[in-house]
């Protein structure tokens, strides 16, 4: 069948559909499916929420300074988001073009479009962070807010964007998890994430943790727009597969992606790891990311607690 786009919701549907209909037979026996690339899930749901955040704080009045937006973006787009686009690109993508047989391959590249189509939208908002003027008279420039107008606009762009990774990450979920889970043995995903951490660098690794903490942390407290990512996974798998999750992805539904998320973190960082997370977020994190990504950072003592 033919598409005239690789991204289209025609396309996608069909490729949905197309990898769940042989997971009976897969190479994996159904008791032990399960997923455990839960780094690259968790991550994607940390670059949507920095540009929730950030289409915030552009939205209050007064808003932030330009100087304060230019070090927020540099964080979560040039830093958090090049290296997700970076790891599914290099290393994600090629592994299961690698890992699942061949009569999914072209449905793994046509998610590659879809991600580098996803991702390319981040070159306009890009733009506008790096022209952003401050407002008229007032302070010395340096401390002077955003224009108004200019500041709506880039909130309302960041929004687009998460909104435009959103998509793409619901449908790379609902694609890929089911297949890995069903054809790729738990030592190789394993070996996976220990190659993604090694691309990555001890101290980048750390920030990314931090990251991923946060999002995991709110999961479970019930922050709106943090959640969310997390929990739509298993009503992504439900509209895939026609709304019968048990039958589409039998035995672990979900594969602890739409489960107590803080739980699944305790399970899969290490404790060690863990028990530092407070002091990197507070040496590490925070002064990089900046206070438009860490809203109440010094009035909310308990998100220095590690998640023990």
């Amino acid at each position: 069948i033919a598409f005239a786009s690789p991204w289209n919701a025609v396309t996608r549907r069909f490729d949905r559909r197309h990898a769940s209909a042989d997971l009976a037979d897969a190479s994996v026996p159904v008791g032990k499916r399960d997923f455990l690339v839960n780094g690259w899930h968790w991550h994607s749901v940390v670059v949507q929420y920095h540009l929730s955040l950030l289409a915030r704080a552009l939205a209050r009045d007064p808003a932030p300074t330009p100087e304060s937006v230019q070090r927020a973006w540099a964080y979560l787009w040039d830093f958090s988001a090049a290296t997700l686009r970076n790891t599914e690109r290099t290393l994600l993508l090629p592994w299961l073009e690698q890992q699942l047989p061949e009569r999914h391959k072209a449905s793994v590249s046509r998610l590659a479009h879809l991600s580098a189509s996803a991702f390319a939208q981040g070159s306009s908002v890009a733009a506008t962070v790096a022209a952003l003027p401050p407002a008229v008279g007032g302070a010395a420039t340096g401390d002077r807010p955003c224009a108004p107008a200019a500041a709506a606009q880039l909130s309302r762009q960041c929004l687009a964007l998460r909104d435009a990774l959103r998509a793409e990450h619901a449908h790379a979920v609902a694609l890929a998890v089911p297949l890995i889970a069903a054809y790729v043995p738990a030592a190789e995903q394993e070996r996976f994430n220990q190659r993604v951490l090694r691309s990555m660098h001890i101290g980048p690794s750390r920030l990314h943790l931090v990251g991923m903490a946060e999002v995991v942390e709110a999961s479970g407290s019930g922050s709106g727009g943090i959640g969310g990512g997390l929990a739509a996974v298993r009503s992504a798998l439900s509209r895939a597969f026609g709304g019968d999750t048990e039958q589409a992805v039998p035995g672990r539904v979900g594969y602890g992606l739409e489960g107590d998320q803080r739980a699944i973190f305790r399970k899969r960082i290490p404790w060690v790891a863990r028990s530092m997370i407070p002091r990197w977020r507070r040496t590490l994190y925070e002064p990089r990311a900046g206070e438009l990504l860490c809203p109440g950072s010094t009035q909310a003592p308990e998100r220095s607690r590690p998640l023990s």
